[in-house]
């Protein structure tokens, strides 16, 4: 699963001093089960009025689910890469590596 990779990872994302969120249109209830049935431990943001997602592109539509993506925002609030070809198992290593290239 593609959250646990990032929680996984979590350490070495702080260590990069990147820090880590996820967004979803479930509500707070459905987020509060999932972040602690998989001891998650970085915050997950209720989108849902899909604001969040459709700015960011990350849903297909209005009435629709979040895509799996990847958004990574620098320190100025730019993009710096958007990735929507997320491999589930190795996501959060590959985006600590992603970020490690950038220095």
């Amino acid at each position: 699963m593609e959250v646990c990779s990032l929680r996984d990872e979590l350490n070495n994302f702080e260590t990069l001093e990147v820090a880590v969120y996820g967004v979803s249109v479930q509500n707070q209830k459905s987020h509060k089960k999932f972040a602690d049935k998989h001891s998650l431990g970085f915050p997950l943001l209720v989108d849902t009025g899909r604001n969040i997602s459709l700015l960011y592109h990350a849903i297909s539509k209005p009435e629709g689910n979040c895509k799996r993506i990847t958004i990574l925002i620098g320190k100025n609030g730019d993009i710096v890469q958007i990735d929507d070809k997320v491999s589930v198992r190795k996501h959060g290593r590959d985006l600590i590596d992603f970020i490690k290239s950038l220095n």
